[in-house]
C-alpha cells in the first residue's frame, strides 16, 4: 500500500482527533498509554522508464562485476503520464566495495561532484541504486540509513528512487515522490524501456501473440482397484462332451529270480546262494579260496561235510 511521507497540516487534524478520542477511552493498569496511527493512501502504481543507453549500462554493470556496485541515474518526470519518470543516463561515483556491501568514499567523492560541477546531467540525479551480486535484493540497516540520509536533503518539489538489483534481475525499488507526499514501494513500481522510435510494449505484445505455451494433462490416480473376476469355474463348459472314465491300471507283481547252487550238496564254498562269495561280499573277507587244499578252510572234502 502507497504511504505518505510528509504529516501535513491535514493529516496532522486527523491524527489529532483519532488521539484524543483514544486518550478518552483509555483505561490504563500500568500507568502507560501508547497510541499509532497509520497514513495510508491505497493502492497506487508508478512507472520508470530507462532509455536503451542507460538500460544497457546498467545491465553491463550487473553482468562485469562479481562485487557490490554503486551508481547514481539522472533523469525527470514524464510529462502527460501520471506517477510516470524516466532515466536517460547512470554513473559510477567513487566507492569502496566489497561482495557484500559498498560505501561510498566522502572525501572523493565530494572532489568528483567539483569537478564535474559544469555538466547538466548532475543536476538531474534522482537516482541512487546498487548491485546486491548473488544475494537477495532485500534493503540492510546500511541502505535503509543511507535512504534517510538522502531524503533529509531533499527539496520539498523532488522525487528519488532507490532501486537495488542483483545478477538474476531481482530488484526491489522504492520511489518518494514528495511533491505528490507518496512512497512508491516495492512491488507497486514497474520498470519500462522507453524509446522515441521503438515501442517495447507494442514489440512485446506481437511477440506474446507468435508463442504458445504446450499443456500437459496429467492422469488422475484413482487409487488401488479391485481385480476383474474371469466369472464363477464352470468344469463342465462343454456339456456336448462325455467325460471319460479312466482305465485302471493292471501291475504284473515281479517274478523272483532263482538261483542255482554250484558246489556240492550240504556245502557252503561254491558260488550259489550261499557260497564263498556271498559271505565275501557280506563281510569283506579278501580270502583265497583254495579248495584242493586239503588243510584250507574251504576244503570241500573234509571241513564242511
Amino acid at each position: 500500500m502507497s504511504k505518505i511521507i510528509k504529516i501535513t497540516p491535514e493529516y496532522q487534524e486527523a491524527c489529532r482527533k483519532d488521539f484524543e478520542e483514544a486518550l478518552a477511552k483509555a483505561k490504563v493498569s500500568d500507568g502507560q498509554f501508547s497510541f499509532s496511527k497509520t497514513f495510508s493512501l491505497g493502492k497506487k502504481t508508478a512507472t520508470v522508464y530507462f532509455t536503451a543507453t542507460a538500460w544497457t549500462k546498467m545491465v553491463m554493470l550487473l553482468q562485469e562485476f562479481d562485487k557490490e556496485i554503486a551508481w547514481h541515474g539522472c533523469g525527470g518526470r514524464v510529462e502527460g503520464e501520471e506517477n510516470a519518470y524516466y532515466i536517460d543516463d547512470i554513473f559510477v561515483y567513487p566507492q569502496s566495495v566489497t561482495g557484500a556491501s559498498v560505501d561510498m568514499d566522502p572525501e572523493a567523492y565530494t572532489k568528483w561532484l567539483i569537478e564535474n560541477g559544469d555538466d547538466d546531467k548532475f543536476f538531474r540525479i534522482c537516482m541512487q541504486a546498487h548491485s546486491h551480486v548473488n544475494m537477495g535484493t532485500t534493503p540492510s540497516a546500511v541502505d535503509l540509513n543511507h535512504q534517510e540520509e538522502i531524503l533529509s536533503q531533499l527539496p520539498e518539489d523532488s522525487f528519488y528512487i532507490f532501486m537495488i538489483y542483483n545478477k538474476s534481475f531481482k530488484n526491489n525499488i522504492k520511489i518518494y515522490d514528495l511533491a505528490k507526499n507518496v512512497l512508491f514501494e516495492d512491488g507497486e513500481v514497474s520498470v519500462k524501456l522507453w524509446d522515441d522510435n521503438i515501442s517495447f510494449d507494442d514489440f512485446i505484445a506481437d511477440a506474446k501473440s507468435k508463442v504458445v505455451t504446450k499443456t500437459y494433462t496429467t492422469p488422475t490416480y484413482l487409487g488401488p482397484q479391485k481385480p476383474v473376476s474371469p466369472g464363477p469355474y464352470k468344469p463342465m463348459e462343454d456339456k456336448g462332451k462325455t467325460q471319460e472314465t479312466p482305465k485302471a491300471e493292471t501291475k504284473t507283481p515281479p517274478t523272483e529270480k532263482k538261483t542255482t547252487r554250484v558246489a556240492a550238496a550240504g556245502s557252503y564254498g561254491g558260488y550259489g546262494k550261499y557260497g564263498s562269495n556271498y559271505y565275501n561280499s557280506l563281510y569283506g573277507y579278501d580270502y583265497d579260496y583254495d579248495y584242493d587244499d586239503p588243510n584250507g578252510a574251504f576244503y570241500d572234502g573234509r571241513r564242511f561235510r
